[in-house]
């Protein structure tokens, strides 16, 4: 079962989680911006790398919001957020595996 599923061409829900390491949340308090990246599961050039917004630093609770494309093709995607911290540093989240996301089929395609 997949993290989180969305019917093709729909803009809506966003994608929302909360990032966390070893079981804990994540203070994004001191990060310099949150990028959501996304491709098929089988690899390839992302579909999505685009700004996400922080919704609660302090608990690491962000989200993407989804824009017309982005969920144009059905099928099985991988994803992560890059934190760029302050002196140049990034983190990558997940760090042991990849958020799974269904597009599935729209029945009127439209």
């Amino acid at each position: 079962m997949a993290d989180f599923s969305i019917k093709a061409n729909d803009t809506l829900p966003a994608f929302e989680v909360s990032l966390g390491i070893g079981g804990g949340s994540l203070d994004l308090t001191t990060a310099v911006s949150v990028t959501f990246i996304m491709r098929e599961a089988s690899g390839g050039t992302p579909k999505v790398h685009a700004a996400a917004i922080v919704d609660n630093p302090i608990t690491g609770i962000v989200r993407y919001e989804w824009v017309d494309g982005d969920t144009d093709t059905p099928g099985q995607y991988q994803a992560e957020w890059e934190i760029a911290w302050t002196g140049g540093k990034k983190q990558t989240v997940p760090t042991t595996t990849y958020h799974s996301i269904d597009i599935l089929a729209d029945l009127d395609n439209a």
